[in-house]
C-alpha cells in the first residue's frame, strides 16, 4: 500500500526491451465484436485513443488469419486478396 511519500509500483516507469513504459498498467486484448464485414471500423480509432496513455502499453484485439481460425462473428479477419 502506498503512503503519502511513495508512488505505487504500478505507476512507476518500466523498461520492456526497447520500450520505455511510463507505468506498468497494460490494457489486455479483448474481442469487441464490432468489425462489421470483418473489417475495423472508424469507431475503433476513437475506442483505442480513449484508452491510450503516453508511454503506455495497449494490446489490441485478436485477428483471425483464415476462415477456419475465426472464432466468433463480427471479429477482425486478416486475409490475402487474390
Amino acid at each position: 500500500m502506498a503512503t503519502n511519500n511513495t508512488i505505487p509500483l504500478l505507476l512507476t516507469p518500466y523498461k520492456m526491451g526497447e520500450f520505455n513504459l511510463s507505468h506498468r498498467i497494460v490494457l489486455a486484448p479483448m474481442t469487441r465484436r464490432r468489425c462489421y464485414n470483418n473489417l475495423p471500423q472508424p469507431h475503433a480509432i476513437l475506442y483505442y485513443t480513449q484508452r491510450t496513455t503516453k508511454g503506455g502499453l495497449l494490446i489490441s484485439e485478436a485477428a483471425a488469419v483464415s476462415d477456419t481460425a475465426q472464432g466468433c462473428v463480427l471479429s477482425l479477419y486478416l486475409a490475402i486478396a487474390n
